[in-house]
Formats: structure tokens, C-alpha cells, sequence
């Protein structure tokens, strides 16, 4: 994966970020995808009114795209920056292996039209984000508790 971070608090938390970061990608699309991916990974704080607390979009309109920005919210704890982090990986698999296509007004899940008005917590993508999250930063606690 080629990872640049963009406004990460500080030099430790830029390795760690780092450090997480490409561990996940690689639990997530495994090692060849993962090599070719571009990642950038931003921190910034989001608008107090909005209920996210990160982003992922697609940088290229590729068929197979390789490119992405995941924006992070800044003001919370490591743990929840990796979290996010995690979460949006996730999404990055989705998209780079297309489970994922928006287009228009239509949503794509594994080849499969999904309802427009279909509850975000629902949402299958989502539902695999949301167990990635907390699944992906646990395993890299305990890996790192044991070295």
C-alpha cells in the first residue's frame, strides 16, 4: 500500500496510524490488492451537525479502482481513529474488490440492486464495516500486547 497521513497529531501517533493502517489492509484485501492501493489518510474535524465521524471516497473512476481518501475525524481518542480508520478500510476493500458500486441513484452490493430507502444501519456494506471496526483493532491490540 502506498499511505500518505495528513495531519495526524503527532509524530507517534503518525507511526502508529501507519503501522495500523497497513496491518489492516492487508487483514482486509490481502497482499497483492493491498500493494496496489493508494491510500491517502487524512484527520480533520467534521462539521459538529454531521453524525459521521469518517469518509472514504474513491479517487479514480476506474473500473477497479486503486486510488482512495479516507478523512478522519480528528478530536477523538487513538482507539476511536483506529476504529474509523478500520471502518473505511473496509469500505476501501469493498469498492477496489466492486461488492461496492454506486452509480447514480443505484446502489451495487455483490451484484445485487439494493433499495435506495434501505435504513443506513441495514445497509450490507455497512454491517460488514461496522464488525470490521472493532474485529480489526482488537486483533491489533492483542498482535501488538505480544510483541
Amino acid at each position: 500500500m502506498k499511505l500518505r497521513i495528513i495531519r495526524a497529531k503527532d509524530q507517534k501517533e503518525r507511526e502508529l496510524v501507519r503501522e495500523f493502517t497497513v496491518w489492516a489492509g492487508n487483514q482486509l484485501l490481502g497482499p497483492k490488492l493491498n500493494r496496489n492501493c493508494k491510500i491517502t489518510v487524512s484527520f480533520k474535524k467534521f462539521p459538529k451537525d454531521k453524525d459521521y465521524e469518517g469518509l472514504c471516497s474513491v479517487l479514480d473512476e476506474s473500473y477497479n479502482p486503486r486510488r482512495f481518501l479516507i478523512h478522519v475525524e480528528e478530536n477523538v481518542s487513538l482507539k476511536r481513529k483506529m476504529e474509523i480508520i478500520a471502518h473505511e478500510l473496509t469500505h476501501v476493500k469493498q469498492f477496489a474488490r466492486r461488492e461496492l458500486i454506486f452509480k447514480k441513484n443505484t446502489d451495487f452490493w455483490n451484484g445485487k440492486e439494493i433499495d435506495p430507502d434501505l435504513e443506513y444501519w441495514l445497509q450490507p456494506w455497512e454491517v460488514e464495516a461496522f464488525g470490521q471496526q472493532t474485529c480489526l483493532y482488537k486483533a491489533f491490540r492483542r498482535r501488538n500486547c505480544k510483541k
